[in-house]
């Protein structure tokens, strides 16, 4: 009787203090099927159709959006971190660092898909970029955050929520 007592008190306790210090807000677009977690409830709809979800909070935006590829046109994304940088142009280059890099490819599904956080610092503010772009067939699925001056926890948090879209 001591152990469950024991027990039940520690379930408790845990399952009072599991949500302390999160104000995490989940933001459902009404005509696409996701869900994105963001750090508190300040954020605002800004477009929500049929291919865009776009949220923002102050200079903050997470942007979603999908759309159909010719199949006489294909897409190919950037499969290395050199590629990534080449696409983004010289002066962007140069003060982009480019971090949690990753490039999938399944073919036999007809799926590519791409991560990463590029940090530009242009010397007066510092974006964090934020971006997952994957390709199955001929849909392209785009989630991508742009941050400006966010405190680690938030970049965390975003990515992660960027990242299981």
């Amino acid at each position: 009787m001591k152990k469950f007592i024991l027990l039940l008190f520690t379930v408790t306790c845990m399952s009072a203090f599991s949500g302390c210090g999160k104000n995490e807000t989940v933001m459902k677009p009404e005509k696409m099927d996701m869900e994105i977690a963001v750090p508190d409830n300040n954020w605002e709809v800004i477009a929500d159709d049929e291919s865009s979800y776009i949220i923002s909070e102050g200079a903050n935006m997470i942007s979603c959006s999908v759309t159909e590829i010719s199949p006489d046109d294909p897409v190919k994304l950037p499969s290395t971190e050199e590629e990534l940088l080449s696409s983004l142009g010289e002066s962007v280059a140069a003060i982009s660092e480019i971090s949690d890099f990753s490039y999938e490819d399944w073919p036999e599904e007809k799926t590519q898909s791409l991560f990463y956080k590029q940090t530009i610092n242009d010397g007066t503010s510092v974006s964090v970029i934020i971006c997952k772009d994957t390709i199955t067939d001929n849909t392209r699925t785009t989630a991508s955050a742009t941050l400006i001056d966010a405190d680690e926890s938030t970049i965390a948090e975003i990515q992660k929520t960027i990242d299981e879209l």
